[in-house]
């Protein structure tokens, strides 16, 4: 902690700055894990783009803004602890001692302070849940994609296997009609053979 006399309204405004800057980490913590649980889950969900999107709809964002800092300050301005006395000698010849009501900065920095992790307390809490909800949403779209996917997959080429199936047939009728019509035209050879050798006679 600071001296009293080190402590000034820039010592609040820098532990306001501090704190802003840690809910932004958080934030982009919390994007980044989520991008990542994407990434990981394949390209492929991409193409789910909206049910992704309703997804990110629900996670948790940190609410903790400047006006929070402010009435934090404020609160914790008022609280008792940070006010003292202090024993000031009066006079010249003949001396008293005073107490006299005084703010102690210090005090006051720290009950800020402490106030502000307890709030990050919760904030972490909600985030780590809220993340682990994520990711299990994820997954869990994830695979019912694939198994939709799959499905998809194998009833396409199930019917390939059956337009497979229905074209070897239609060779095998094919090449039967070729065969009947090679023994026809060889028939018909014949018989013409056989109706040159009957005019013949």
């Amino acid at each position: 902690m600071l001296p009293e006399s080190q402590i000034t309204d820039e010592t609040f405004n820098l532990l306001k700055k501090d704190t802003m800057d840690a809910i932004d980490e958080v934030k982009d913590f919390r994007e980044s894990i989520a991008k990542r649980v994407i990434g990981d889950c394949n390209k492929e969900l991409q193409k789910y783009a909206k049910e992704m999107h309703e997804i990110l709809i629900g996670v948790y964002t940190p609410n903790f803004t400047e006006t929070d800092f402010e009435s934090i300050k404020l609160e914790e301005k008022s609280n008792e602890e940070v006010y003292g006395t202090e024993e000031i000698e009066k006079g010249i010849t003949f001396t008293k001692i005073e107490k006299v009501p005084f703010y102690h900065k210090n005090k006051h920095v720290k009950l800020v302070s402490e106030s502000i992790y307890k709030r990050f307390d919760g904030i972490i809490s909600d985030i780590s849940r809220d993340i682990i909800t994520y990711t299990t949403n994820c997954i869990s779209m994830y695979r019912d994609k694939l198994t939709e996917h799959k499905d998809k997959l194998k009833s396409e080429y199930d019917k390939l296997l059956e337009d497979k199936d229905n074209n070897d047939k239609r060779i095998a009728q094919i090449k039967s009609w070729e065969e009947n019509l090679s023994i026809v035209e060889e028939k018909n050879k014949k018989i013409e053979e056989l109706k040159g050798e009957l005019k013949s006679c």
